[in-house]
């Protein structure tokens, strides 16, 4: 009879299934089942097991005889029994481990730890630069504008230092574990985890299995995870084939813990939703620069031109859509839509995006107003145009001159009988509310509906204006487009 067949008859002698023993061995099924048809053979710590679980010898097992006990003497004393005590297979550890972690084990670790700083870094630069846009594009006020702009940027500093110190630290503890040797007794219920640097033991855990929530795989280690997010690293190559710890990993190891399987699955998803939110980051810009376009056909030209710089703002999301494409196929996941799609739109938009710089000058942008009211600005050292998107699209642009220049132009308007030093304020009711901090020495304000100089309309209905506010001592001029709404 086989040591195969000797196992499975005393397994049925007990009435037990190869699952049931291999669960008493901390064993699979199919480990019991090698046994029997005599693919492979106990281990000694297996054998010991077996023997206590049966109630027979060893050599009962592998031979089928049971040894034969020599008569001891009658003033010999009998020999110790070489039978373990009964709680054996419950105090000694059934598997003992000892190993070091090299770069190549711990390289997950650390790839792990840095994608996951780097998701909180994009998320965070994302709502950033979000509340810049919304600001500057819904904010009526110049120096609230820059006052929350100026916040932003500190807040990005922040993060990006944080981001920075995250990546330093968790280098710092990779390398830590690098210098460290580990122990793993496995018993029956529980596991006990020694650390040492050298030969100092730093730390010492005992863990019972079923505390365990995650086992995570990577090419060279096992990552047991617990509830409380302590992580243990189990080396692949210490563990046997039929180890009954690696049988533990396997069996506590699913799709979502799998490194590579989580990282693919990620991408794309992340890969769909840029694809869709590129087509949906160009039709919103195109309708936000058509929305800012006021009724008037010669001015709207010039507005669309000045507000093509929002396509710069959505240019983040066709280049995440190239990075995703580009990681997509180095993991070998064709994928060329995220890659051409975003190259197609994001040039685009960043052609676009620079026309206002290249084309958008002084002499550009105020050619309609200086055709409009006759008379030409001189050359400014400085130039700033904003438009604020709200229900009355409103264009707001601030020059300033030389000194020489300015004397020059005081003395031009001073003659003009459209310009004003006083009486501002009974043209409040279709002043914008934007001009309350706005200084001014003189103004003029101009209504383009029906082309009248500093007189309020004679009807109710909605008009479009002129305003030009000059300041004597900043040598600053500050010129409104907008359309209000008069009523009597």
């Amino acid at each position: 009879m086989t040591l195969g067949e000797r196992l499975q008859q005393l397994r049925k002698e007990k009435q037990m299934s190869q699952e049931e023993l291999g669960n008493l061995l901390l064993v699979s099924r199919q480990t019991v089942s090698l046994w029997e048809n005599n693919q492979t053979v106990p281990t000694v710590d297996n054998l010991i097991r077996l023997r206590e679980i049966f109630g027979v010898s060893i050599d009962s097992i592998l031979t089928g005889e049971e040894p034969v006990v020599p008569v001891a003497a009658p003033d010999i004393q009998p020999a110790v029994a070489e039978v373990p005590p009964a709680d054996y297979y419950y105090t000694a550890p059934v598997e003992k481990y000892f190993f070091s972690l090299y770069k190549k084990d711990l390289k997950y670790i650390y790839k792990i730890s840095t994608m996951h700083l780097l998701k909180k870094l994009v998320i965070w630069i994302f709502l950033v630069f979000f509340s810049i846009f919304v600001t500057f594009t819904d904010s009526s006020e110049e120096k609230n504008s820059y006052f929350v702009f100026f916040l932003a940027i500190i807040f990005f500093c922040l993060i990006l230092v944080r981001y920075i110190l995250g990546l330093v630290a968790t280098k710092k503890n990779t390398e830590l574990l690098l210098n460290r040797n580990y122990t793993y007794e496995m018993f029956r219920d529980y596991m006990l985890v020694r650390i040492f640097n050298a030969e100092d033991e730093i730390k010492t855990y005992k863990v019972y299995f079923n505390e365990f929530t995650k086992c995570w795989e990577t090419p060279y280690c096992y990552f047991l995870e617990l509830k409380d997010r302590t992580t243990f690293t189990i080396k692949k190559t210490v563990l046997s084939e039929y180890s009954p710890l690696r049988y533990f990993c396997q069996q506590m190891k699913t799709d979502k813990t799998d490194f590579s399987s989580e990282k693919i699955t990620f991408l794309k998803t992340a890969g769909k939703a840029l694809f869709i939110c590129c087509f949906l980051s160009l039709f919103t810009a195109i309708s936000m620069i058509l929305d800012s376009m006021p009724e008037s056909a010669e001015s709207s030209i010039m507005e669309a031109l000045d507000n093509l710089r929002i396509f710069h703002y959505f240019l983040p999301v066709p280049i995440l859509s190239i990075i995703v494409g580009i990681l997509l196929n180095k993991n070998k996941i064709r994928n060329r839509k995220n890659i051409v799609v975003g190259i197609i739109i994001g040039l685009y938009m960043l052609i676009f995006g620079f026309v206002p710089a290249i084309f958008g000058n002084v002499e550009n942008n105020f050619s309609y107003v200086e055709a409009t009211l006759g008379f030409d600005f001189p050359e400014c050292i400085s130039f700033r145009r904003s438009t604020s998107f709200s229900d009355n699209a409103q264009t707001v642009t601030s020059m300033s001159f030389t000194e020489s220049a300015s004397n020059e132009f005081e003395t031009t308007i001073k003659k003009d009988s459209r310009w004003s030093s006083t009486g501002r304020k009974d043209f409040y009711e279709i002043l914008p509310e934007s001009i309350g901090n706005i200084p001014c020495d003189l103004f003029l304000i101009y209504n383009v509906t029906t082309d009248e100089f500093g007189k309020l309309p004679d009807s109710n209905g909605e008009y479009e204006f002129i305003y030009i506010s000059y300041d004597t001592e900043m040598n600053t001029a500050y010129i409104f487009e907008y359309t209000a709404d008069y009523q009597k």
